[in-house]
Order: C-alpha cells, then structure tokens, then sequence
C-alpha cells in the first residue's frame, strides 16, 4: 500500500509540474513543445522505474506471502502428525489395557470354573455315599 501511496504523490506532484512548465513557459511554441516532449520523456522513464519498483516490491510481498503459506501448512502437517501420533498411543493404551482385562476375566473364568468342577465332583462323592 505504500508504494501505491508514493506512486500516486509522485504522478500527482508530476502533472502539477508539467502544468505549470507549460503554462508559466516564456519561451516559443516550438522551444515549448520540445520542452515538453523531455519532460514527457523523464516522466515516462521516471514512471517506468516506479512502476519496475513497483513490481519488485510486489513480486517480493507475494513471495512473503507464498513463503508464510508454504511455513503454516507445513506447521498445521506436522501438528496434525503430533496429533494423529498420540491418537495412535492412546489408542495402542486403550487395546492393551483391554487385551490385559480380557486376559484376567477368562483367567478368573477358567478358576471358577475349576472350582465349581471341583466342588460338584465332592458333593457327587457325598452323594454316593450316602
């Protein structure tokens, strides 16, 4: 933007001078129209750097740009990656703490069932004894 604001002083600055060059000019029409063939000239080249300026520092402010896309993406990526990896080791908690209980519930299962086994074959000798 502040190119933009510099540009549009100095092109204003400009066709105030050449206004005033031609109107305040003492001098013969053709002295006069060749004046202003060079004072159109400066001003073309004078125009042409700014604006080459211009483009410069533009290109420049699109590469920033370009740059601090490029940098938040690959942040966002490697967040992303952060989380999708502790994600997985939650997940890989979760399924071993699961695998662990599963394991313990049918240890438990198989003790009592070994004890009710054990229990039914007394009670079955008491019975035939009796």
């Amino acid at each position: 933007m502040r190119n933009i604001d510099h540009l549009t002083t100095f092109l204003t600055g400009l066709g105030i001078g050449v206004a005033a060059s031609v109107l305040l000019a003492p001098r013969s029409g053709s002295q006069t129209q060749t004046r202003i063939r060079e004072l159109a000239a400066r001003a073309g080249d004078a125009l042409s750097l700014r604006a080459r300026e211009f483009g410069t520092a533009a290109g420049g402010a699109v590469k920033d740009c370009k740059l601090t896309m490029q940098e938040q993406k690959d942040a966002a990526d490697r967040k992303a990656c952060e989380l999708k990896a502790k994600a997985q080791s939650k997940i890989d908690l979760a399924t071993e703490a699961a695998r662990t209980t599963a394991t313990q519930i049918v240890d438990k299962s198989r003790d009592l069932a070994h004890t009710s086994g054990r229990k039914l074959e007394v009670g079955a000798k008491i019975l035939q004894e009796a």
